[in-house]
């Protein structure tokens, strides 16, 4: 039999970072919530909608139906009221932590096994690189993403560490199981948040420009078909929600906001011009201070937050380089402004960006740093693309938080 000390190799460090990583989630979890913000309390209200069988009003084009079908199943264990639903909020959270954990240590070995050529011996991950890829999973997951927060971000690092674990399994070994379990990753993905669409896209090219012209293709021509069975599926139940055909409307209402400057959370009146005019508007009841009136047959918390489309129904598409121009400028500055104030955390992705360089390295050391980079492009360029998505319309730190983590 295998000694079990081979097979898993540096397992107390392992279990140390582990208990570490959760010790931290807990405390933020817990008492890193001092009040309930608009996207926490649309996502509760959704959850709500679950529970009661109103599926018509649960499938909300703004609001993705993952992260509150999880809550919505859990809910029940936990005593009725606000303090129970927190206490299953902050319950739900650490599972999904603990998952987005080991996705990341799953997608962390694979790429150390991805990285050097074929030998007899399975690399592993090397206790100093587990060091600080915890330290980085730590700031960004406990930090950047907030364990406390309601809402899908956390596990979409926990589907994005999973999908890019496959890819790399897919890449070095094309198997019609590999490629089923990756096409549905990035399906569950999709109805968990919109982003997944493009980064579906990006994914699904990278495997194909890397395994272009090799045998056997026909499980990497799996991975489209699948993966849109989940995005037709989801359109069709948005579709019937609406009343009308709809993909996926968020992304472009949120277009509107960040880059053409469309007046947004409230209150919107119409104009500028050529942004339109909205059919039903929240009524001005006075100008100063200004005072809302509104109503809609939905009974949520609070209805200009939760339905969006409704309140903003009228609006203009439209494209303005100068203002895409704008958005993408004061993007990068607040990724300048994130990487800056957290220093450390950037010291941590390029200190572990150059051991695993390091690593490729070492086998064929007479090999130039060029043939290197092209070996370990399909590790790092998926996310950076996955980052720049998020560049050309509106970048937050929680975004980045699993897109950051494995583009080292």
């Amino acid at each position: 039999m295998p000694d079990r000390r081979a097979s898993q190799p540096h397992l107390p460090l392992h279990l140390l970072l582990t208990a570490v990583v959760l010790g931290c989630a807990a405390l933020e979890g817990w008492f890193g919530r001092p009040e309930l913000f608009g996207d926490d309390i649309s996502y509760l209200d959704v959850t709500n909608m679950i529970r009661l069988g109103n599926w018509k009003a649960a499938l909300n084009p703004l609001w993705s139906l993952g992260y509150p079908l999880l809550l919505a199943a859990v809910r029940p264990i936990f005593p009725s009221g606000i303090h129970g639903e927190l206490i299953a909020v902050f319950a739900l959270n650490m599972v999904i932590c603990l998952a987005t954990w080991l996705a990341f240590l799953w997608f962390l070995r694979t790429a150390v096994q991805f990285v050097p050529p074929r030998s007899e011996a399975a690399p592993s991950v090397s206790p100093f690189l587990l060091t600080i890829a915890a330290c980085v999973f730590l700031v960004a997951e406990v930090g950047y993403g907030r364990v406390s927060s309601i809402g899908p971000d956390q596990l979409v690092a926990c589907l994005f560490f999973a999908a890019s674990a496959l890819l790399l399994h897919l890449l070095k070994r094309p198997r019609t199981s590999t490629t089923v379990a990756l096409a549905v990753t990035l399906g569950i993905g999709f109805i968990v948040k919109a982003i997944f669409l493009p980064l579906a896209v990006i994914v699904i090219a990278t495997a194909l420009l890397v395994l272009r012209g090799r045998r056997p293709r026909r499980p990497v021509l799996l991975l489209s078909p699948v993966f849109l069975v989940f995005v037709i599926a989801y359109g069709a139940a948005l579709s019937w929600s609406l009343g009308r055909l709809s993909f996926r409307e968020s992304g472009p209402l949120n277009y509107a906001y960040h880059v053409n400057q469309l007046p947004h959370w409230m209150g919107w009146q119409g104009g500028p011009p050529q942004l339109g005019t909205p059919i039903t508007p929240v009524h001005l009841l006075r100008e100063n201070p200004a005072v809302f009136g509104f109503g809609e047959p939905l009974r949520v918390t609070y209805p200009p937050q939760y339905n969006l489309l409704y309140w903003y129904d009228g609006y203009r598409d439209f494209i303005s380089p100068r203002n895409a121009i704008r958005a993408i400028a004061v993007n990068l500055h607040e990724l300048e402004k994130i990487l800056h104030e957290n220093w450390p955390f950037t010291l941590g992705l390029i200190l572990a960006f150059a051991l695993l360089t390091y690593t490729a390295s070492v086998p064929h050391p007479s090999r130039p740093l060029r043939w290197v980079e092209r070996r370990l492009w399909p590790l790092y360029v998926p996310s950076l693309l996955g980052i720049a998505l998020y560049l050309q319309v509106h970048l937050q730190a929680r975004y980045i938080a699993a897109s950051s983590q494995s583009s080292r």
